[in-house]
């Protein structure tokens, strides 16, 4: 990271008017055959070029809000079993989450019908698959999924792969943040198998797990105090004992950050998170004085379901607003999600 920072100190200078996302500069410059130096030549040559962009946006989960993902992960699949427990799943549905390294990986896909996890290569084949927690053998693969071992609905799947509705029986696992899930479906096919004296025909599971992720992200009313309404939502957790689940930005990001907004150039945040998660967040990776970092912030973003769905920005301007801790005051503040929040902000 220290020398990614430095290389983009050394090659920044002023460019055309463009826009930039930089959670995809380290990504480029590791792909990249060529030099970094090279990299960082001007768009004229086909290469990428930092300096090309007059606008420079941040992530912030996993991108400038570095995780302890032990930390997390068995927090978050702790939090996902206290609830479908608490709805009338049996208890053997948790176990050690170190056992199961194997389904802690992005891109496996949640074939819930059939109760299958599979991993599948970019044109559908399926490379790997457990029935719960148990590896199928090839032959067993075949016998479900035919010869050829083509998921039969994988066009549909990645279609709709960002829809995450309770009509969605197909389900792709692309963050640390929905990844403990899976771990959390597999143990329900097991149980309910014991259950059942063998495989059920069918598995209908999805939405109760669906209503668990919705139980720890999806915050309580604003009206309500933090321990009502939604018993395990996120933010009160990782407010605790914020150390324990994340990292403090280096001095040479932070340092970076107050150059690129210092050098005439538009530097914003946007982030999926509602703005008391954002803000409790940014306060502990790069200190109270975070909003200095940014010209814009952009909370509740829901990406990339804003674009495919084209839902309208809601833009509060210039305001006085102090929201569980988090002093927004004088800020620039969008908010794409027109429910709750944004009809009382």
């Amino acid at each position: 990271m220290r020398k990614m920072i430095k290389i983009l100190k050394n090659y920044f200078r002023f460019g055309s008017c463009k826009s930039f996302s930089a959670r995809s500069i380290s990504h480029r410059v590791r792909r990249s055959r060529h030099s970094v130096a090279g990299a960082m030549t001007t768009a004229d040559d086909g290469k990428f070029c930092l300096a090309d962009y007059d606008a420079i946006g941040f992530d912030m989960d996993h991108t400038l809000a570095k995780y302890k993902l032990v930390n997390l992960l068995n927090l978050i699949y702790d939090s996902f079993c206290e609830s479908l427990v608490k709805n009338g799943y049996n208890s053997k549905i948790q176990d050690n989450l170190s056992t199961h390294k194997d389904f802690v990986c992005k891109g496996l896909f949640l074939d819930s019908k059939k109760g299958n996890i599979l991993k599948l290569s970019h044109d559908g084949k399926i490379l790997r698959c457990s029935h719960g927690t148990r590896m199928m053998g090839r032959e067993e693969m075949v016998s479900v999924y035919g010869k050829d071992l083509h998921w039969e609905h994988f066009q549909e799947a990645v279609g709709h792969v960002k829809l995450h509705g309770k009509g969605m029986m197909y389900r792709f696992f692309e963050t640390y943040f929905d990844i403990p899930a899976i771990i959390c479906c597999a143990h329900i096919v097991d149980v309910l198998d014991e259950e059942n004296g063998g495989p059920c025909e069918e598995y209908n599971f999805w939405n109760d797990v669906l209503e668990a992720i919705g139980t720890l992200y999806f915050p309580p009313k604003i009206q309500e105090p933090e321990d009502t309404g939604n018993a395990r939502w996120l933010l009160p957790f990782v407010r605790k004992d914020p150390g324990k689940y994340l990292q403090s930005c280096s001095n040479g990001v932070k340092d970076w950050l107050k150059e690129l907004k210092g050098d005439n150039r538009t530097v914003f945040l946007m982030t999926s998170s509602n703005i008391d998660y954002a803000g409790m967040v940014l306060e502990t990776v790069l200190g109270s004085d975070w909003k200095s970092y940014f010209h814009i912030v952009m909370t509740d973003a829901r990406k990339p379901g804003f674009f495919i769905d084209k839902k309208k920005f809601k833009l509060i301007g210039k305001i006085d607003l102090y929201i569980s801790g988090v002093n927004l005051s004088n800020q620039t503040l969008i908010i794409f999600n027109p429910h709750e929040r944004s009809q009382i902000l």
